[in-house]
């Protein structure tokens, strides 16, 4: 069970990424467009090939230089006709490569904290109550500008699909569409025993206008040990920039 939990807070938490990158300060070593008042091609519409690449250089840039952040995510897994959800709202200083988490999973509440270099956690009803428990993580797994670059070679194109507004926010939404064979192969480099089944996949996301993200949402089907299942997820990100407070426990 513990292994089980441990998997659902790390496809939760890839969605956000959470700690620093090489360089110890935001999330990789992109220029800051915010600084600038750069739009980092924000502004075309992406349809593949070189445009795509564009693209994605703006996007990783952007998301390198992300120091803090608000983060929901939402996660239904839907298999052999039940439904598993999991809610949690995470609050990450990335220039510290730190971050806090509560919510609930499965039905059951949940803490996690990230800080310097560790994890820990606390699950009603499987960790002792009133304690965090270390859980193994490593640097590679905080990064998300180097997992947004290890997508580059699976995403066959990129689609701006028109101009909303999320949560009080002006974005462009995009959809991404991947081959699902490079997609494996990203999953493996992390020994990942699922796989995404399927010949393409699609997900949704919503930039504003300094290309971060605001809105992510994808569904998968994918295939664990025999067992098929589609999985919904949805992140929301908010408070860029403010301050965020964690505690090592």
């Amino acid at each position: 069970m513990k292994k089980l939990l441990v998997v659902v807070l790390a496809l939760g938490l890839g969605l956000v990424g959470c700690a620093k990158g090489d360089d110890g300060g935001g999330w990789g070593d992109g220029a800051d467009f915010g600084d600038s008042g750069e739009t980092a091609g924000a502004d075309q519409t992406t349809t593949g090939g070189g445009d795509t690449a564009e693209w994605f250089d703006g996007y990783v840039a952007a998301t390198a230089a992300i120091t803090t952040v608000h983060v929901v995510v939402d996660q239904e897994v839907s298999t052999a006709g039940q439904n598993m959800t999991t809610h949690m709202e995470i609050d990450m200083d990335a220039k510290a490569g730190a971050l806090s988490a509560h919510g609930d999973m499965i039905g059951m509440a949940f803490t996690m904290v990230v800080i310097d270099g560790r994890a820990y956690v606390e699950v009603m009803g499987v960790t002792q109550e009133g304690t965090l428990e270390e859980m193994g993580m490593s640097e590679g797994d905080m990064n998300p500008a180097s997992d947004i670059e290890r997508q580059r070679a699976a995403v066959t194109n990129v689609e701006m699909v028109g101009s909303e507004r999320v949560g009080g926010v002006d974005t462009k939404r995009y959809t991404l569409t991947y081959d699902v064979a490079e997609m494996n192969k990203i999953l493996a480099e992390k020994n990942s025993d699922g796989i995404v089944t399927g010949d393409t996949v699609t997900s949704d996301v919503w930039l504003d206008d300094q290309m971060r993200p605001v809105k992510y949402e994808s569904t998968l089907t994918v295939n664990s040990s025999g067992v098929t299942g589609a999985v919904h997820q949805t992140a929301l990100y908010s408070d860029y920039g403010k301050p965020v407070t964690v505690k090592k426990p």
